[in-house]
């Protein structure tokens, strides 16, 4: 049986629970499957985790996955100013230059700042299933964190894949 995490907070919960890559879902998460396909095709130049460099808006845009993704710098120590570089999600807000510690939510916050370090250190692709209940609205969704270099061996971003339920 899966561990789920959970935060409470102000009426709010957001639970994430961590799934094996082998349960990603060719037809109900086909975007966030060809993202892990494509991480695993990038080059390796300084190590085991593929460079920001390597990372293609037209190969992006040729897998379909605009719209499903965003990417998150993670160099800083503090997970809280961890940053949205860039937004390319369907409904969703823009959240481009928003720092993890600015998020509204003091439960999806600490959420992030956990699942997102645990990605960074893990430096391998994290598949998890979310579901949160924020101010009354209740949504599921599933997502992938790609860790990503900088010239180095070093986890400076994430590319992080979302598809929600309908």
């Amino acid at each position: 049986m899966a561990m789920i995490d959970r935060e409470h907070g102000s009426g709010e919960l957001v639970e994430s629970r961590i799934c094996p890559l082998s349960e990603l879902s060719e037809s109900e998460d086909a975007p966030l499957a060809r993202l892990v396909r494509y991480w695993f095709s990038l080059p390796r130049s300084h190590g085991v985790v593929p460079d920001i460099d390597h990372i293609g808006l037209m190969e992006l845009t040729r897998l379909g996955v605009l719209g499903w993704f965003h990417v998150v710098d993670v160099h800083n120590d503090n997970p809280a100013n961890y940053c949205y570089n860039v937004f390319a999600m369907r409904a969703a807000g823009g959240y481009s230059g928003i720092r993890i510690g600015d998020i509204g939510s003091k439960a999806l916050q600490r959420v992030l700042e956990r699942d997102l370090v645990r990605a960074k250190t893990n430096r391998f692709p994290l598949f998890q299933g979310v579901r949160t209940s924020l101010t009354g609205h209740s949504r599921e969704y599933r997502r992938v964190a790609l860790p990503l270099a900088s010239g180095a061996d070093d986890v400076t971003h994430l590319l992080v894949g979302v598809h929600f339920d309908q």
